[in-house]
């Protein structure tokens, strides 16, 4: 199985974006909201055997997305990723249609990206 490396401390982001996600008009997540996305944090942080690192507030990017920043690079293996995420959104009312992508912010690249999609059977 693939595993990714993320190198650049600081620079790490997993960015969610829920199609039809209800904002509450500010810049934070819903408090039930924000402790699920900092639990996917964690998660894959522990799944990477990193238990010291912090996750970083979550970040309302816009109206539907939200990104999760870290302390320090990682290394996460895709299906662990998609798994964490689909258990942990479960918890939530929010839509079961979101695009998760991982990004290298100092290189601006993204590492790593999937959709699932019900409609379309993505």
């Amino acid at each position: 199985m693939k595993q990714y490396s993320l190198f650049a401390a600081l620079s790490v982001s997993v960015i969610i974006v829920a199609m039809a996600f209800i904002k509450n008009g500010n810049e934070r997540p819903d408090k039930h909201l924000e402790i699920v996305l900092r639990t996917i944090g964690h998660e894959v942080l522990l799944h990477s055997n990193d238990s010291t690192s912090r996750v970083l507030p979550v970040i309302t990017v816009n109206e539907n997305t939200y990104r999760i920043a870290f302390e320090n690079s990682f290394e996460f293996t895709p299906d662990t990723l998609m798994s964490i995420v689909h258990q942990q959104l479960a918890k939530t009312d929010r839509p079961e249609d979101y695009t998760v992508s991982v990004n290298d912010c100092n290189q601006n690249q993204t590492i790593y990206a999937y959709e699932v999609n019900t409609a379309r059977g993505i």
